[in-house]
Parts: structure tokens; C-alpha cells; sequence
């Protein structure tokens, strides 16, 4: 069968099984890829048949096509590159992007970006049990969760990405970057990054359990082209390498700013120094209004206790991260990680949630009725409808009382 004939359904079979939550289509601007095996791909087709590389231009609403080439592996992988014709940037909004791989499962090659590889825009999207290289690779993974090519990851949350799968087979001697996230160049933005691990070999050459920046693409001048702004980085695993939080080696060219980082873990000879954030001798990167418990100074920097509301990363009334950032930092990211307004105070706050004084916790604050109520939807603070939220986060509660009376509550729900 003529394989561009045939491009159009496989492709449709491998972009559904990819991404669950709204349905955007995930934009991709110039040879951003996706290296993911999916079983619910494979119950579906059999795809040792179908095996071999499928090119096209699909239809796009806002440029002239989208040049779209996949390739299918007879072992269930695949690897999908989209260039939006004439658009700069592409864009994956409201999906969950989990349980993927970001190589070939022989390990020929390094897998790099297990959930996703941007060069465009990853918004209000959760990213999470992905892994950058396959169980049998021996090569180094990058970015378990997201690998950053010159794209911006906003809004969203980064949890429980590894960057290997099997430690105990994995013999790189180093070079297993970013847990969570890699960046070479671009922004990380209102972010919650959580539970993310390098893993492999233990070795100096490991960083960043949840971010790292030692892969940063440095430019000849002094310009700064990784930027970790207002994200809240916590309970990250680097056992294996340096720099539980973020580690940026030796590299310059980055900035963490407005940051809280701690309860992150590195490898013990390194503890604490490399516990949550880890710079080179070297390495002129700056950490400015950010929560660090190793910190020995700097601009606006802060060892202290963020005081979370418990079971969430929100911040309580007397948390120090209140009113303790710097608002020229955020520039035009108006909208922390619920969806709140970024500046409630005049001074932006550290971290990925901006405190409101509204109730945080996991309590209702509906007032009290008699009243028998009928229904009870749910919301995301951006107005999506859910059968029941799924994973911890503050989301609309809608009450429908036997009247037809109605109220509104915002609530956050913690699932452990």
C-alpha cells in the first residue's frame, strides 16, 4: 500500500494515543519531535505491518500546512516531527503527555526529551511518568520530562520523570540531564516541578534531578538564554549526579529567579551543597529572589522555610516567599500556576503559586445550607469541565441546590 495513503490514519492513531485532555493539536514548530511508545497504539494496529517512515502536509488553520513526517518502528515506537510552514511557533495546550519513551528501545541512540522535545510553546499541559532513554539503553538521557530546544514550558507541571529506566543497566558514564526538564535554550515559566530523577550510573557528569542547565546552548556574548522563572522545585532526586533541584555545572548564560528550591537530593558526598541547587566553579549563571536552602547570599536570596500549605506547594499566610520576588523578572506571564493573578500585593511572590488570601486548603468554603443539593460539577480555573479532578491542584466547585440556587466555591484537592 502507497505509505502517503496511508499516512493519514496511522497518524491520527499515534497523536491520540500521545496526548489526553483538551483537544489542541500539538503544534510543533521546525523538527520538533516526540519519541513515545504507546500500547493503546499497538492494541490497535498492528504495527510491525505498518512499519516505515510516512510524510505529508496536513491542514492548518492559522498557516499553509504542516509538514508532517512519522516514523513508525516495528517495536511500538515512533517518532513524530511536525514543521508548521510560515509559523514560528507551535503550541501543546491542555494535554496530560505520560508514559512515554524518548528513544528506540535498543539504545542506539540518546534519548532526549522522553514526554516532549520543544522548540515551541508546552502550556497549562501536565507532563509526567515519562523516561528519556528505554529500559536496555546504555546511553545518557536528557530531560526525562522535557527537553527545551528554544521553546517556552509555561504554566504546567513536571512530575515523576526519570531520565532511565533501568538504573542497574544503564553504563553511560555520564550525561544523564534533567529529571525533569533540560534546557538547552528557552523559558520555564509558573512551573511546579516534582518528583523528577536522573538516575544512571552515579558519576560527576549527572545533573539537575529536577532542571538542568548544563547543556545550555551558550551564545559568544553575555546574553542569558535559559530562564527558570517563578517555579517551585521540590522533592527532585539527583543520588546519581549533582544538583537535586537545578544543577548548571560549569554553564553560564542562565538565570533562576523567583524560585523556591528545596527538599531535593543529590548524591551524599555532595550533600549539602549540591542538595538543591548545584553551580560549577566555574559557572556564571545567576540565582536571584529565589528560596534556597544552601544559599550563601546573592540578590534577594532567601534559606528559609517556604511554609506550604500542607499537601499542596500553595503558600501560607506567613510564608517569606510572599511579596519577596522581583517583578521585572516576570514580565508579560500575568498568571501563576492555578490560573490566579501573578501580582496580587504590588510585589510578586517566589514560587509557582502566588498567595491570594483566599482559602487554601482542603476544606470547603461554601456556606453552610440545608438546602439538598442535586449536582456538583467541576471545573479548571480556565472553565474545562471534568468528571472529577484527577490529580492535586485548586479547581471550581459548582453546587446546584434542589432550587435551582447554585454557588461557586474554589477548592483544592490533594491526592497523595
Amino acid at each position: 500500500m502507497n505509505k502517503k495513503m496511508m499516512f493519514m490514519a496511522v497518524a491520527a492513531v499515534a497523536l491520540m494515543a500521545s496526548c489526553s485532555g483538551k483537544k489542541t493539536a500539538p503544534n510543533v514548530s521546525e523538527a520538533d519531535s516526540a519519541n513515545q511508545a504507546d500500547t493503546t497504539a499497538a492494541a490497535t494496529v498492528d504495527l510491525a505491518s505498518v512499519a516505515g517512515t510516512y510524510e505529508g502536509t496536513l491542514p492548518a488553520a492559522d498557516c499553509p500546512g504542516i509538514k508532517t513526517v512519522l516514523t513508525i518502528n516495528a517495536d511500538s515506537t515512533y517518532e513524530l516531527k511536525q514543521d508548521y510552514i510560515d509559523h514560528p511557533d507551535g503550541m501543546i495546550e491542555y494535554c496530560i503527555v505520560h508514559d512515554n519513551y524518548g528513544s528506540k528501545t535498543d539504545g542506539s541512540i540518546k534519548g532526549v526529551g522522553g514526554g516532549v522535545y520543544a522548540r515551541g510553546i508546552v502550556k497549562n499541559c501536565i507532563v509526567e511518568n515519562n523516561i528519556a532513554i528505554a529500559a536496555d539503553g546504555k546511553k545518557p538521557g536528557v530531560g526525562g520530562g522535557v527537553c527545551l530546544d528554544g521553546g517556552y514550558l509555561l504554566n504546567s507541571i513536571i512530575r515523576n520523570n526519570h531520565c532511565v529506566a533501568d538504573e542497574s543497566n544503564n553504563t553511560s558514564t555520564g550525561g544523564n540531564n534533567g529529571g525533569g526538564v533540560s534546557i538547552k535554550t528557552g523559558y520555564v515559566v509558573n512551573c511546579l516541578v516534582e518528583g523528577n530523577k536522573i538516575g544512571g550510573t552515579a558519576n560527576n557528569a549527572n545533573y539537575g534531578g529536577g532542571i538542568d542547565c548544563s547543556m545550555v546552548t551558550e551564545p559568544a556574548g553575555e546574553e542569558i538564554v535559559a530562564h527558570v522563572i517563578n517555579c517551585t522545585v521540590v522533592g527532585n532526586d539527583a543520588t546519581s549526579g549533582r544538583g537535586g533541584g537545578i544543577g548548571f555545572g560549569n554553564k553560564g548564560s542562565s538565570e533562576v529567579v523567583n524560585c523556591i528550591v528545596v527538599d531535593n537530593v543529590a548524591r551524599p558526598e555532595l550533600t549539602p551543597a549540591g542538595s538543591n541547587v548545584f553551580l560549577g566553579p566555574e559557572s556564571t549563571a545567576e540565582v536571584t529572589y529565589t528560596i534556597w536552602p544552601e544559599s550563601e547570599g546573592g540578590v534577594g536570596n532567601l534559606n528559609a522555610e517556604p511554609q506550604f500549605v500542607d499537601g499542596t506547594y500553595m503558600l501560607q499566610s506567613l510564608s517569606p516567599a510572599i511579596n519577596a520576588g522581583n517583578n521585572e523578572a516576570i514580565g508579560d506571564y500575568d498568571k501563576d500556576l492555578a490560573g490566579k493573578e501573578r501580582v496580587v500585593n504590588g510585589t510578586v511572590d517566589m514560587g509557582a503559586y502566588e498567595y491570594d488570601g483566599l482559602p487554601s486548603s482542603v476544606e470547603s468554603s461554601f456556606i453552610e445550607s440545608d438546602e439538598p443539593v442535586i449536582e456538583i460539577q467541576y471545573f479548571t480555573l480556565s472553565g474545562l469541565r471534568l468528571e472529577k479532578p484527577q490529580s492535586t491542584g485548586i479547581y471550581l466547585i459548582k453546587k446546584i441546590y434542589v432550587s435551582r440556587r447554585y454557588e461557586v466555591s474554589k477548592m483544592v484537592f490533594v491526592y497523595k
